[in-house]
């Protein structure tokens, strides 16, 4: 793509810088004669970049920007300006949070740090969880005011439940929500064979997080908050557990803590006192597994959404579905639907998913029939769509209708 700076034409291409665990940045390459102010700057952004350099592809690209409005491109500067925003939230806030914290051990950071741009479009939740993340991000915001009345700030969540239900999705709504960067906290790195290192990292995980407001992320936060009286833990769980409930005494009210599990019942007593928010996250009612198709899906599919009595036989096949879960199966259909050739998603491909899914495989032809029978796929499109041969589409078809019959009966005489 080309553009006009002055008497110069300049290609603007787009190049993606990979920074490995921290994120990309997709800056505007400047290709250009004439200009030689710019070269300096393209050539230190291009070396920075291949050196994973964050801070200098930031610094070398705003120099390109300052010197761009000197020029009198205004608009090109104000350009270069709002990609690195839209990158990474606030340029401004990069330099305040630092390096990233390592493990000793592993010499792996032990933080990640992103800038979700998750909407509340993006988020289904039902009204109760949605009112209890709205009241948190609500109290964060007139924090000033609370205390002034002498109301402490209630900026600390917990988040339980079953895999899958949206606790990582809730702590990135919130940042969005708020502005401020995720700084997640790496499990994996964290947790060291070394005596007392883990209670270190953790002391690392929040002095880094204290640099400036931020919405800390501890996931799988029964990994460090285990109940100190477990008689099958070592010493070395109090120390961490304790080094944990004195660092959230001491946590800012200027940042957001948010811990998330799927194993509430391992967490100390004292943890759960330590939170001004707790909150049971559950999998999605069949009206919230609506909501979700319609948001991975929506004018992806041939109308199967549209239709009542099809969305309902689709929803049936996910109750008891997670969130993830449900997202998995939607993404597996449309995949599937692409690699056929096909531009919408139908109902048999929701439905042979949902079956892939809870079975993991369909070797067992009769149950695969079956289970499409029951949800309505017509015996033809087993055969068109599934290579199931018509007579066993019809055998299984006569079958179920057999055994229905049994069952009225055997109720009628009961």
């Amino acid at each position: 793509m080309f553009y006009k700076i002055g008497n110069d034409l300049i290609d603007f291409g787009n190049a993606t810088i990979d920074f490995g665990n921290t994120m990309c940045y997709t800056l505007a390459v400047f290709i250009t004669k004439g200009r030689s102010f710019m070269y300096t700057e393209i050539i230190r952004i291009i070396q920075a970049g291949m050196a994973l350099d964050r801070k200098k592809v930031m610094s070398y690209a705003l120099v390109l920007s300052e010197n761009l409005r000197r020029k009198g491109e205004v608009k090109y500067a104000d350009r270069i300006h709002d990609l690195l925003n839209e990158c990474n939230g606030s340029v401004a806030t990069l330099d305040s949070l630092g390096t990233k914290p390592v493990d000793s051990e592993s010499r792996l950071d032990i933080v990640d740090v992103t800038y979700p741009k998750t909407s509340s479009e993006d988020v289904v939740l039902d009204a109760r969880s949605r009112d209890e993340i709205d009241a948190l991000i609500r109290c964060y915001g007139k924090r000033d005011e609370l205390m002034r009345v002498g109301a402490e700030s209630a900026n600390t969540l917990l988040l339980y439940g079953p895999p899958g239900c949206g606790k990582t999705t809730v702590a990135n709504l919130v940042a969005a929500r708020t502005g401020l960067p995720l700084v997640t906290a790496r499990l994996d790195a964290l947790v060291s064979s070394l005596l007392g290192s883990t209670a270190k990292n953790l002391r690392k995980v929040f002095e880094y997080a204290s640099q400036r407001p931020c919405v800390l992320l501890l996931d799988e936060f029964d990994a460090v908050a285990k109940n100190r009286d477990d008689r099958n833990e070592l010493g070395e769980l109090k120390r961490v557990v304790n080094c944990l409930l004195q660092e959230m005494d001491d946590f800012s009210s200027e940042s957001i803590m948010i811990a998330a599990t799927n194993h509430e019942e391992l967490l100390d007593k004292a943890i759960w006192r330590r939170f001004s928010r707790v909150l049971r996250l559950d999998p999605p009612k069949r009206d919230d597994i609506g909501q979700l198709l319609h948001l991975y899906l929506d004018g992806r599919t041939d109308d199967v959404l549209e239709s009542g009595k099809e969305l309902r036989r689709i929803v049936g096949t996910m109750d008891g579905f997670s969130h993830a879960d449900v997202r998995t199966v939607s993404l597996n259909a449309l995949r599937g639907a692409v690699l056929d050739g096909r531009e919408s998603v139908g109902m048999s491909d929701l439905i042979r998913e949902t079956y892939l899914f809870r079975n993991h495989s369909a070797a067992d032809e009769g149950a695969f029939a079956a289970y499409l029978k029951e949800y309505g796929i017509p015996n033809r499109v087993m055969h068109s769509e599934f290579n199931i041969p018509l007579r066993k589409a019809r055998d299984v078809s006569k079958s179920m209708s057999a055994s229905r019959r049994e069952t009225a009966k055997a109720k009628g005489g009961a």
